[in-house]
């Protein structure tokens, strides 16, 4: 009878409710941090990256397939999923075309110290794990006659 007495006060099913609620508790704290707070890329330098593009002489037009054409020197915002290639092309000048590629950061290592699996995950399928150089230098040569070879005008993009 004095435990039906103590469950009616509230003794007993307050420290029962406790002791399963503190486990509980810890276990949710922990899943969120895991699943809210994943890649340490992802929230220390985010999935795009700024790019100046220069080349020698100025004003050569720069061209990167999916993105548009520009003119050098010029920086740009770009995502640091996938490597680029990118076509420098200048009046009575060789094109030249090359590939930034990416490698991956040394920020993803915060994820291996945690033990944090999703974070790596995230931070490689959205490309936060990666950086490409920060500058693209091109010198253009010029071409010995661009009057004789009509091939090597200046490409129209």
């Amino acid at each position: 009878m004095h435990f039906l007495a103590d469950m009616r006060v509230g003794s007993f099913g307050s420290r029962a409710v406790g002791l399963l609620f503190r486990p509980l508790c810890s276990w949710m704290l922990l899943a969120c941090i895991a699943l809210v707070g994943p890649g340490c890329a992802t929230l220390l330098h985010g999935t795009h990256q700024e790019v100046s593009f220069r080349s020698e002489p100025e004003q050569a037009k720069v061209h990167i397939a999916g993105v548009g054409t520009f003119e050098t020197p010029y920086s740009l915002s770009m995502e640091r999923l996938e490597p680029l290639e990118v076509t420098f092309h200048a009046k009575g000048h060789e094109p030249v075309t090359t590939r930034v590629e990416r490698k991956v950061s040394a920020v993803v290592i915060g994820n291996v110290f945690c033990l944090i699996l999703p974070g790596l995950l995230v931070d490689f399928l959205t490309g936060a794990a990666y950086e490409l150089a920060d500058e693209v230098f091109v010198r253009l040569e010029p071409i010995a006659d661009s009057t004789r070879d009509p091939s090597r005008a200046d490409p129209a993009f």
